[in-house]
C-alpha cells in the first residue's frame, strides 16, 4: 500500500516524461518527487510492477491523469491534494459492509468521534464512545478517508478492508512541518461528519486555557461554550440556557456526580489529564442520556495504554497531581491510575490560625481487558473528597464516590451492544463539634443497569435503542451516628425511588441535503416505603401523616420525553438546523442560598408533594465552515419553558426540617436568547470568541406578589474570548477574556424590627444588579527539553485576573462609615437608616507556576 499523507498543495505546472522501460511504481515515484504530486494506490490492485514507455513533453496534470488513466485502464479521482488510483472495472461485486475499531497507534486506546468518510459521495459516520464504526459501502466506491482531531488523517483502499473487524491505528500529528501547520481535517466533508448538536471540548485546549492558580479545570473550560454561565468567582456551579444548576447532569464514566466542587467551589473535581473525550449537549441531548432538563456533560475517562508504560504529573501552588498507564498484558489490557491532593494547609494557617485542616483529592481509576476481537470490559472508579475543620470545634465534609462497570460486544458489523452497571454516592456531613459521636448528614445514592444496541442500518440511518433501571436512595438530612455504636433514629424520613426507562434514537441522512435526529424517551417513576409523607392544606399545614412499608409503591409519575433535530445542507460550507426537544426530571435539589461557598444542599425526589420539572427547549442555529481557513462560524437563538419550578418560603427552614415540602413554592419560569460563535480549533493560533444575549426569568406564586423576575443568573450580556498561540513547537501562551452583565441581586428598602431583631424588607426580588463582570487571564507554557521524546517537562506560569479588577459577588447592606473612615455594623438600623453598601469580593491579581512532566 502507497500511501502519502501530508503534502502543500502543488503550483501549476507543466510535466515531461521520456522514459523507455518503467515500472509504473518508479514512474508514480519520480512524479511525487519531481513535481510535488501526492498518490494513493494498492500496488498488488493496480499491478504497479507492470513496464511501459512514456513520452509526454510539457503537458499539464490534468492531461497527465488523463492519458495514465487510459493507458493503464484505471480509475484516477482526485481527492482533496491526494490522486487516488484504482482498476477501472474495481468493486463490481455490490455494497460492502466495512466496521472495525480507530484507535491510537502509540497507546492503544480507542478513539471515539473519529470521522469515517467515503469522500467520493460524502457519506459518513462517527466512531461512537468506544471507537467502533460500521460503514455500507456502495459498490462504485473504492477509498475511505478516517479523521480525528490531533492525529494524521489516513485516505485507505476499500481493500484494505478484508472482512471482519478491523483495526484502523492513527498516528499523532506532527504539528510543525516547516512553517506549515498540519491540518487534520484534509480529505473529510466537515459538514457531512460534524455534530453541530453537542459541543465536543478537545482535551489539549483544556489543558491550554488560563486557570486559576495554574489548577486546569474541565468544568471551567465551559466557560468556553456559548450559552453556559458561571455564577461568579469562587463557583464551579453553572447555569445552561437559564436552567438552574441542579438541571445539569455531570456523568464520568456514565455515573452521575452530584457536586463537582472542591474548595467551596474554587475548583472541580475533573481532571483533564484524567479525562479522554468530553461531550456538552445542550442544544440536542439523546434520547439515551436522561435524567435532567437543561444539559449533559458527559466525560470518558483515559482507558491505558496498552503498549507503554507512561508517568505524568504535575506540582503546583496550591495542588499537585500524579497519572500512571501501562499495559497489565501487553495489546490486551491495560489500567490507568490517576490522583490529586491540594497542600494549601500551611498557607491558610498562616492567614487564619483557627484553621486546624482544610484539604481535598481525587482518585481516578480504570482497568480494560480485550476478550478476543468482539467483546471487551472496563471497571472504572472515581473518589473525590473535602475536609475542612475549625480548632477541631465545628467541620465540614463532602464528597462523591462513583464506579463503573461495562461490557461492550460485537454481535455482527451492523449490531453493536454495550451494557453498563453503575453506582453513585454523594454524601455531606456537617460537624457541630468534632469530638462528639454525630454528625448531620444529607446524601443521595443510586445503583443502575443500562442496555442499549446500536444497529448501523445502512450509511443513512444509525438507530440507538435500550432500557435503563435505577434505584435511588436520598436522606434530605438527618444527624447520624459516626461510629457503629452511636444509634440515632431519623428525624427527617428517608425516600427511595425505582427509575424505568425505555429509549430509541436515530440519526437519518436524507437526500444529499437533509440530516435528521430523533429520539423518544418514556419513564416511569415510582416512590417506594419506607417512608412517612405530609399532606399539606392550600397554606402548606400538615393536615394528615402517612405511613408506607418497605418496598410499598405510593406513588407515580409517568411521561414521554420526544426530542427532533432537521438540518439543512445550505451551500457545501453552511448548513441550517432546526432542534426542539422536551426533557423531564424526578431529582431535585434543595438549597435556598446562591453563595458560591455553600455547599449545605438536600436532594430530594419526585413525590405526592412535589412534581417533576419538564422544559420544552427549541433552538434554530446557523453553521459555517471556512475550509479553508478552518474557521467556523455559528448563530444560535433559543426559548425554553420551564414547568414545576421551585421556590422558597421566605426564611425557609431546611435543616432537620421532616414537612420540608412544606417550605417550597412552585411555579414556572422561561428564557430566551442569540449566541454568536467563531471558532478556530487548528493551526498555530487557534481559539474562539462569542457573544451572548439572554435573559432568564421565573414566575413563582407566593414571590414577588406572583410576578415573573429576573433570575439570579439572569446576565443579559456575555463576551468571552479565548485564544492559544503556538510560537514554536517548545513556547504555548493563552489567553481568556470574560466579560458579561452584573448578576441580579434583591437590595433592600427598608429594615424593620421582629422579635429583638434588625430584618430588612423588600418590595421586589432581584431589583438590582452587581456591577459588571469582567477579566483578563494570561499563561504560558515552555517545554524546558528541546526534543519531544523521553522524559519531557515544561514550566507553566500564569496570571488570573491581570489587571486586578474587585468583582463582587456580594453586596452587604448592613454597614455604615465611620468617622475614620471604616465601616461597621450599627447595633439598630432603624435608629441609623444611613447605610452603605459594601461589597466582597475574592480575588485580586493570582499568579501561579506549576511543573509539569511526563515519562
Amino acid at each position: 500500500m502507497q500511501e502519502i499523507r501530508a503534502q502543500a498543495d502543488p503550483p501549476d505546472i507543466l510535466i515531461s516524461l521520456e522514459y523507455e522501460n518503467i515500472r509504473l511504481k518508479d514512474l508514480l515515484e519520480h512524479l511525487e518527487k519531481e513535481y510535488n504530486l501526492t498518490f494513493s494506490y494498492s500496488e498488488s490492485r493496480i499491478n504497479a510492477s507492470q513496464k511501459r514507455k512514456y513520452r509526454l513533453n510539457e503537458v499539464s496534470t490534468d492531461s497527465l491523469m488523463h492519458y495514465l488513466a487510459l493507458t493503464l485502464n484505471v480509475n484516477i479521482n482526485k481527492i482533496e491534494d491526494v490522486y487516488v488510483i484504482t482498476p477501472a472495472n474495481d468493486n463490481k461485486s455490490g455494497a460492502k459492509i466495512i466496521n472495525g475499531f480507530v484507535t491510537d497507534t502509540e497507546s492503544g486506546e480507542f478513539l471515539p468521534g473519529a470521522s469515517v468518510v467515503l469522500p467520493a459521495t460524502g457519506r459518513g459516520v462517527v466512531t461512537n464512545d468506544y471507537g467502533y464504526f460500521s460503514l455500507t459501502v456502495p459498490e462504485d466506491v473504492d477509498t475511505v478517508a478516517i479523521s480525528f482531531m490531533g492525529y494524521q488523517p489516513r485516505l485507505l483502499p476499500l481493500a484494505y478492508f478484508k472482512g471482519g473487524l478491523t483495526l484502523i491505528k492513527m498516528n499523532p500529528e506532527v504539528k510543525y512541518l516547516g512553517e506549515l501547520v498540519i491540518n487534520s481535517t484534509k480529505g473529510v466533508d466537515y459538514l457531512e461528519i460534524a455534530d453541530w448538536q453537542n459541543q465536543n471540548m478537545p482535551i489539549n485546549l483544556v489543558r491550554e486555557m488560563p486557570a486559576l492558580f495554574g489548577v486546569q479545570d474541565v468544568v471551567k473550560s465551559l466557560q468556553s461554550v456559548p450559552g453556559v454561565r458561571f455564577f461568579n468567582d469562587g463557583s464551579v456551579f453553572y447555569h445552561v440556557r437559564g436552567g438552574e444548576r441542579d438541571q445539569n447532569l455531570i456523568l464520568i464514566d456514565d455515573a452521575p456526580i452530584y457536586n463537582p466542587s472542591h474548595a467551596f467551589g474554587i475548583f472541580s473535581t475533573i481532571l483533564p489529564e484524567a479525562a479522554r473525550d468530553i461531550q456538552m449537549y445542550r442544544t440536542y441531548i439523546p434520547a439515551h442520556l436522561g435524567g435532567r432538563i437543561s444539559s449533559v456533560l458527559d466525560v470518558i475517562t483515559n482507558e491505558g495504554n496498552m503498549n507503554e508504560m507512561h508517568l505524568k504529573g504535575n506540582v503546583g501552588v496550591v495542588a499537585s497531581n500524579v497519572s500512571v498507564e501501562g499495559p497489565i498484558q501487553k495489546g490486551k489490557s491495560s489500567f490507568f491510575l490517576s490522583g490529586r491532593r491540594s497542600h494549601f494547609n500551611g498557607y491558610l494557617q498562616g492567614i487564619q490560625e483557627d484553621i486546624s485542616d482544610f484539604y481535598f483529592y481525587d482518585v481516578n481509576a480504570k482497568i480494560n481487558f480485550r476478550l478476543g476481537k468482539k467483546d471487551r470490559i472496563y471497571l472504572s472508579a472515581y473518589k473525590g473528597n473535602d475536609f475542612f475543620n475549625e480548632s477541631d470545634s465545628t467541620g465540614i465534609e463532602w464528597g462523591n464516590i462513583a464506579g463503573t462497570v461495562r461490557w461492550n460486544h460485537v454481535f455482527n458489523p451492523k449490531l453493536f451492544a454495550n451494557t453498563t452497571l453503575y453506582s453513585s454516592n454523594y454524601d455531606y456531613n456537617l460537624y457541630n463539634d468534632l469530638q462528639t459521636d454525630s454528625r448531620w448528614n444529607s446524601h443521595i445514592a443510586n445503583v443502575s443497569v443500562r442496555s442499549d444496541l446500536t444497529w448501523f442500518l445502512n450509511p443513512n440511518n444509525t438507530v440507538t435503542m435500550g432500557f435503563e433501571v435505577r434505584g435511588h436512595n436520598f436522606n434530605p438530612g438527618n444527624v447520624e451516628g459516626v461510629r457503629d455504636t452511636t444509634e440515632i433514629f431519623p428525624f427527617v424520613s428517608p425516600r427511595f425511588a425505582r427509575e424505568i426507562s425505555f429509549f430509541i434514537d436515530n440519526d437519518q441522512k436524507i437526500g444529499d441535503d437533509w440530516l435528521l435526529s430523533y429520539g423518544l424517551r418514556f419513564t416511569n417513576w415510582a416512590n417506594l416505603g419506607e417512608s412517612f409523607e405530609y399532606t399539606f392544606d392550600e397554606n402548606r399545614e400538615v393536615v394528615d401523616t402517612t405511613f408506607y412499608a418497605p418496598g410499598e409503591v405510593y406513588n407515580n409519575y409517568s411521561g414521554w420525553e420526544p426530542r427532533i433535530s432537521i438540518s439543512r445542507t445550505l451551500t457545501k460550507d453552511s448548513r441550517l438546523q432546526l432542534a426542539y426537544m422536551h426533557t423531564r426530571q424526578y431529582t431535585h435539589l434543595i438549597s435556598n442560598t446562591i453563595s458560591p461557598f455553600t455547599n449545605l444542599e438536600v436532594w430530594l425526589p419526585s413525590g405526592p408533594n412535589l412534581k417533576p420539572q419538564s422544559a420544552h427547549h427549541i433552538t434554530l442555529g446557523y453553521h459555517h465552515f471556512n475550509r479553508d481557513k478552518d474557521f467556523v462560524f455559528s448563530a444560535e437563538t433559543y426559548f425554553k419553558k420551564f414547568d414545576n419550578q421551585i421556590g422558597y418560603e421566605a426564611h425557609a427552614d431546611l435543616l432537620l426540617n421532616p414537612e420540608l415540602e412544606g417550605e417550597l413554592l412552585f411555579g414556572e419560569g422561561h428564557s430566551y436568547g442569540v449566541e454568536l460563535s467563531l471558532k478556530k480549533q487548528y493551526g498555530r493560533l487557534h481559539g474562539s470568541v462569542f457573544y451572548v444575549y439572554s435573559r432568564a426569568f421565573k414566575q413563582i406564586n407566593g414571590i414577588n406578589n406572583g410576578e415573573k423576575y429576573p433570575t439570579a443568573y439572569d446576565r443579559p450580556h456575555d463576551l468571552s474570548l479565548v485564544a492559544s498561540y503556538h510560537v514554536n513547537e517548545r513556547v504555548q501562551i493563552g489567553a481568556n477574556f470574560s466579560w458579561m452583565s452584573g448578576a441580579a441581586i434583591s437590595t433592600p428598602s427598608g429594615f424593620f424590627e421582629f422579635n429583638g431583631y434588625t430584618l430588612p424588607y423588600y418590595e421586589s426580588i432581584h431589583n438590582d444588579r452587581l456591577p459588571e463582570y469582567h477579566r483578563l487571564d494570561l499563561n504560558a507554557s515552555f517545554r524546558l527539553n528541546k526534543t519531544d521524546r523521553g522524559f519531557r517537562h515544561w514550566l507553566e506560569i500564569g496570571v488570573f485576573n491581570l489587571y486586578g479588577r474587585q468583582n463582587p459577588i456580594y453586596i452587604n447592606f448592613n454597614k455604615q462609615q465611620t468617622e475614620s473612615g471604616g465601616f461597621e455594623v450599627p447595633s439598630n438600623l432603624i435608629e441609623s437608616p444611613t447605610y452603605i453598601a459594601t461589597k466582597a469580593f475574592l480575588y485580586r491579581i493570582v499568579p501561579s507556576v506549576n511543573y509539569r512532566f511526563e515519562l
